[in-house]
């Protein structure tokens, strides 16, 4: 029996050896795009920036980046240079160009979908996010939709006895209704980029004044609204789930058609 038990240990022993002596039996695939490192530079293609200001007009970019050879770039026409740190999360300095008074650099993160660009021009412009165009755009296009509540009926309890509550209705226009009563809304999606939920205002209607935050989970569809009224109100409504396609080295393919819901969608674009 020792003998049996000694020969499994030796076996598992000799098993290790050979795992921790083969960097293929190990270490992931190292990703390189064009033949560099997208955590350490940035990848020579095309982004769309979002502003990060009041509205919900997502649809398409308020402008367009590209990232040339040679660390350079052009942004509203113009071209210009900048230089990079790659420590620990990697930052553009802009040298020349429209960026070159940018008070802080630009951190350049890199995932499954590609890269995302954060900058903060000069002067009293709003700060904006640039995604790599095909599956990063498309990614931070359905977190934008995710968000929004579309054209639906929201199922509502009350937030604190868990008893059902009247539903919440968002129809076309910025419009919704509860209880039968109808009021507009709006909701700043873009200013939200980088938060977990996006901030509803009620302008006019019977939750005139009450606060609201929107947010999804695009892995599950599921959308979820907590409403700060009297009584506070969750209410959620699940729709398909809405996953882009991954960064590749060939073409990004584009994924579901749509968001969840009936709401704004990405114009149609060449990547």
């Amino acid at each position: 029996m020792f003998a049996r038990t000694r020969s499994v240990w030796e076996l598992l022993l000799v098993v290790a050896l050979v795992l921790v002596a083969s960097p293929v039996a190990l270490a992931t695939e190292e990703v390189r795009i064009g033949g560099v490192d997208p955590t350490k530079e940035p990848i020579v293609a095309t982004f769309s920036c979002y502003a990060k200001v009041d509205g919900d007009q997502y649809t398409q970019p308020s402008s367009v980046m590209q990232i040339l050879p040679g660390r350079r770039y052009v942004l509203g026409g113009q071209e210009g240079t900048f230089t990079i740190d790659p420590e620990e999360t990697l930052s553009i300095t802009w040298q020349t160009g429209p960026l070159a008074d940018a008070p802080y650099g630009s951190a350049v993160l890199f995932g499954d979908w590609g890269q995302r660009i954060s900058i903060t021009p000069p002067g009293d412009q709003p700060r904006f996010n640039c995604y790599q165009q095909g599956a990063r755009e498309q990614l931070a296009q359905q977190d934008f939709q995710i968000k929004d509540p579309g054209t639906a009926t929201y199922g509502c309890v009350d937030d604190g006895t868990k008893a059902v509550a009247p539903a919440l209705e968002f129809l076309p226009g910025r419009t919704y209704r509860v209880d039968g009563a109808t009021g507009t809304y709006s909701i700043d999606l873009l200013r939200a980029q980088d938060d977990r939920s996006a901030a509803i205002t009620f302008a006019s209607g019977p939750l005139l004044d009450v606060n609201a935050f929107s947010r999804g989970d695009a892995m599950t569809g599921l959308r979820t609204i907590n409403v700060y009224g009297t009584p506070k109100r969750e209410c959620t409504v699940l729709g398909p789930a809405l996953l882009p396609a991954r960064y590749g080295p060939g073409k990004v393919g584009r994924g579901p058609k749509g968001p969840a819901l009936e709401g704004p969608t990405p114009a149609s674009r060449s990547t």
